[in-house]
């Protein structure tokens, strides 16, 4: 089994401290008033990440503004988690574990200076994301 608690804490304090997010238990999940941010970190070599249903499932678009930021390498990727979802979570394209149980993996690829994600799945899901600074996050998540 592979050891994320090193690779899972990076950039963590950023999000705690510099943009007052509050982590929910040991997930990817942070909160901030009607803010509701998946933060998954990417700091391996072959740039995967997953996102589990169980963690979307607790995600209300009716409740909260909804981000994904992901955490890659030294980098901030940010979008609107229902634009994300919306296009990038087929239901009928997923992998089910018994440790995880429902996930969608993913994989972040760099093309001609922009950042883009690919289901892995079905490569032919790729979605574009950008890459913001801490300025840039603290004015979004005011």
């Amino acid at each position: 089994m592979a050891d994320t608690t090193g690779s899972s804490s990076v950039n963590k304090r950023v999000l705690v401290e510099n943009l007052g997010l509050q982590q929910l238990s040991n997930t990817t999940i942070f909160k901030k008033g009607n803010y509701f941010v998946l933060s998954p970190s990417v700091q391996n070599n072959y740039r995967w990440f997953d996102l589990r249903k169980k963690n979307l499932n607790r995600y209300n678009r009716e409740v909260y503004k909804g981000y994904l930021l992901i955490r890659y390498l030294d980098t901030f990727l940010l979008t609107n988690l229902n634009n994300f979802a919306d296009r990038m979570l087929p239901l009928d394209k997923y992998v089910i574990t018994k440790s995880i149980g429902i996930h969608w993996k993913f994989n972040i690829e760099r093309i001609d200076g922009k950042y883009l994600i690919v289901n892995r799945q079905n490569k032919d899901l790729t979605y574009e994301i950008e890459e913001v600074s801490v300025e840039e996050l603290q004015k979004t998540l005011i």
